[in-house]
């Protein structure tokens, strides 16, 4: 099995499916983090990097700092998965991308009705090319199923809804 790097503009999909769900999972951002939160100390991660203010307080330029600290344990998880698999210089490289990451929502035109379900095959993605080493076994790993999972459920929510219409 192979491993790469996913594309920034994957990172970007899946940090806004989370942090500007579809309406059915309006609270799913406060959720996300806080599972993701929970992971991230769990897996280890410094309780300073976590940004101080609550999603549910933050507006504006705030809520980018959270999109920004999501993208980057996300790209950063992927890096270490993939320089588990090769040697440097992709360790390297990979964790540079990572820490220089920055997220800003999209303008709403940007997403598109399928929205959900192409964010679902991009956390598929990600999370196939996490599946080296002991990351695999992480707890951020397993946050991201979860979500996975949740926008799974949100598209099929959809489906449901225009069929019964």
């Amino acid at each position: 099995m192979s491993a790469f790097i996913v594309a920034k503009e994957t990172i970007n999909r899946i940090v806004t499916a989370i942090m500007a769900p579809p309406s059915a999972f309006t609270h799913m951002p406060n959720q996300c983090l806080q599972e993701f939160t929970k992971a991230y100390l769990q897996d280890g991660g410094d309780n300073t990097a976590i940004p101080s203010k609550r999603i549910s307080d933050c507006y504006g330029t705030e809520v980018d700092e959270w999109g920004t600290w999501l993208g980057r344990i996300l790209w950063s998880m992927n890096a270490e998965a993939v320089s588990q698999r090769y040697p440097e210089p992709t360790r390297s490289i990979g964790h540079q991308w990572a820490s220089e990451y920055e997220w800003t929502e999209p303008s709403l035109h940007w997403i598109s009705t399928d929205f959900a379900e192409i964010v679902t095959g991009d956390i598929g993605c990600l999370l196939y090319q996490c599946a080296e080493g002991d990351v695999v076994g992480s707890h951020t790993y397993q946050a991201l199923e979860q979500v996975q999972g949740m926008l799974a459920i949100a598209e099929l929510q959809k489906i449901v809804e225009v069929n019964t219409k």
